[in-house]
């Protein structure tokens, strides 16, 4: 009674908000399970055309050929258009080789050692063996990483290698170093057909300090603390440049790989450096060459260039997870926001998130992973993909009512858990400056300790106003 129009169609939209709320709230499995292998389906899709550089379609366009078969499904219609042109691509490449020797130094073609011609390279110049790689994954060993990888595997032609790039400020003992080795366990026996290799970039504060004002160049004009955090991990993880690589190697075959990916167990599986590695390839027992592995990996330290060589990626193409927390809740801050305002929090949080994304982080980390002469692609980022993420319920997205590792992204955690790798799918967040623990080590060097940074919001004081800035 007395109530206008105007209040009473307020009453009625708040209402009919409320029980779309609940009635997503009471959403079935079912129909979880449908979302997550759409997104899966989307994810792909876009996975298999950031994949394309000339060599990896050269690789498609050959194992066709010699299969007598029709371009893959995988490429879809766009792909397979493409990869018609391939021959034509080929050909203009090799007439910029005529005029650019560099660049036709850059391109010669693989060659296949014989194996007691590998056997016979010194153990430390095996890395330099390694055939290259087009693509590069930034490789945390979290959900996104680990599922682009999976992805680019289902993407590329068997015999393709794929590169990882892990940074490490803590001599290996990182979370994200450990995370990606257990990770790479799992692709392993999800995929092993597939040379993985993981570049261990390990570094330090000095490093860093070495390298800021080129690095500070970069990220202008962004300057805080966080921002050369970030920057500093991503610039060293873009180059690719790591002391030791390491690769799976199966040394038992009494459970199958499939068996050992749906039970979490990688035991038939272990990780060994390269040189290790090619001796298994080459002929040498995998208990010999295990026994080279487990004393390359306790010798001083695996940055110690006096055991190394030192291998850095080839790959032109490199593929990054952003987008995935700004769009299906990854972020710490998301669940504080779903705590005090519930969704419709969320989601205010997440639009604002998703509209400063490009302003924020694309153009600063493009120009990080440009600086080495390799290029970006987001397979998150996908149109496709992102248009379907915006109109699924957001409660298909993230439960943040739930506990890390289980409520985030929890989409994307089903999407990887159907594949096959369960203890990836449920690994918790770590943001890069967090993982490699560049931002502890920061500081505690800038501001005495962790506690006194966070209490006077570290993160955002601009780097000129540190006291140690050179």
């Amino acid at each position: 009674p007395g109530a206008t129009a105007e209040q009473i169609d307020s009453q009625l939209q708040g209402q009919q908000q409320d029980g779309k709320q609940q009635q997503q709230q009471r959403q079935p499995p079912v129909i979880h399970e449908e979302a997550s292998q759409m997104v899966l389906q989307l994810l792909q899709a876009a996975v298999n055309t950031r994949c394309w550089t000339i060599s990896t379609l050269q690789a498609e366009c050959s194992a066709c050929s010699q299969q007598g078969q029709q371009a893959l499904p995988r490429l879809g219609q766009q792909g397979q258009h493409l990869l018609q042109e391939v021959p034509l691509l080929s050909h203009q490449l090799q007439q910029i080789q005529l005029q650019s020797p560099l660049l036709e130094q850059q391109q010669q073609p693989e060659v296949r050692l014989q194996p007691a011609v590998v056997a016979a390279v010194p153990s430390q110049l095996q890395p330099l063996l390694l055939p290259p790689s087009p693509v590069l994954i930034l490789f945390s060993g979290g959900v996104d990483s680990t599922l682009i990888a999976a992805l680019a595997h289902l993407a590329l032609p068997p015999d393709v290698p794929i590169d990882l790039s892990n940074v490490c400020f803590v001599g290996g003992a990182s979370p994200d170093r450990l995370a990606a080795h257990s990770a790479l366990l799992e692709l392993a026996a999800f995929a092993p057909q597939r040379q993985w290799r993981l570049i261990e970039v390990d570094s330090s504060l000095e490093e860093v300090d070495r390298h800021a004002s080129h690095i500070r160049s970069l990220l202008h004009p962004a300057g805080t603390v966080m921002d050369l955090n970030i920057g500093a991990a991503l610039w060293l993880a873009a180059r690719a440049e790591g002391q030791r690589v390491l690769l799976p190697v199966c040394c038992s075959s009494d459970e199958p790989a499939s068996k050992a990916a749906a039970n979490g167990s990688n035991s038939r599986w272990q990780l060994l450096p390269a040189e290790a590695a090619t001796a298994v390839t080459a002929g040498s027992t995998a208990s010999s060459a295990a026994t080279a592995g487990h004393s390359s990996s306790h010798t001083k330290s695996s940055s110690d260039s006096s055991t190394s060589c030192g291998y850095r990626s080839a790959a032109r193409v490199v593929l990054l997870g952003h987008g995935a927390d700004e769009q299906c809740g990854g972020y710490g801050r998301h669940r504080t926001r779903f705590r005090l305002a519930g969704w419709q929090g969320l989601a205010d949080e997440l639009a604002v998130d998703v509209k400063r994304l490009w302003i924020r982080n694309l153009g600063r980390d493009d120009r990080l992973v440009a600086d080495h002469g390799r290029e970006g692609r987001h397979p998150f980022l996908d149109e496709a993909l992102m248009a379907a993420l915006l109109d699924m319920p957001l409660q298909l997205l993230a439960d943040l009512s739930k506990p890390p590792g289980t409520g985030d992204k929890v989409i994307l955690r089903q999407a990887l858990a159907s594949l096959g790798l369960p203890l990836a799918a449920a690994r918790e967040k770590r943001a890069i400056q967090f993982g490699t623990r560049i931002g502890k080590l920061s500081n505690m060097r800038e501001f005495g300790s962790n506690r006194k940074a966070n209490l006077m919001s570290a993160g955002q004081v601009h780097i000129d106003r540190l006291p140690n800035v050179a």
